[in-house]
């Protein structure tokens, strides 16, 4: 699901960014020149030539797939943990992936990603209001 990405409405359009190792390095690198530069970049969208985005455009793709990658990665985390309390083989066995947390791992996962966004608040320079 992290590597799948995300779509991301530009211009008008919903392109799709793929997620992949390779993609997360690039991404990051386009961010970081365009954050840096304050200049348009070349990427690309999934299916799609390499074309300019602008340094808001790259950093809507890189902060959606990063906070994609930060929920899955945390929603798994926590699911993991509440699994390994089960004690009954059918209890363990009827968990899925998507079911909703709740107590404790609901209320970790809902601080880590609180926090994921003030990370990206304050690499973005948005001020609390």
């Amino acid at each position: 699901m992290i590597e799948d990405g995300v779509d991301v409405e530009i211009g008008g359009e919903v392109q799709h960014f793929s997620y992949t190792t390779e993609d997360q390095n690039n991404i990051k690198d386009a961010f970081d020149l365009a954050y840096q530069t304050g200049l348009d970049v070349p990427y690309h969208a999934d299916g799609y030539g390499c074309k300019l985005y602008t340094p808001e455009q790259i950093t809507m793709i890189f902060i959606m797939n990063k906070t994609n990658l930060t929920h899955h990665t945390t929603y798994f985390n926590q699911l993991r943990m509440w699994v390994e309390t089960l004690t009954d083989i059918d209890e363990i066995q009827s968990v899925q992936y998507g079911d909703a947390l709740t107590g404790e791992y609901l209320e970790n996962y809902s601080l880590m990603m609180e926090q994921a966004q003030l990370v990206i608040s304050a690499l973005i320079g948005v001020e609390d209001s």
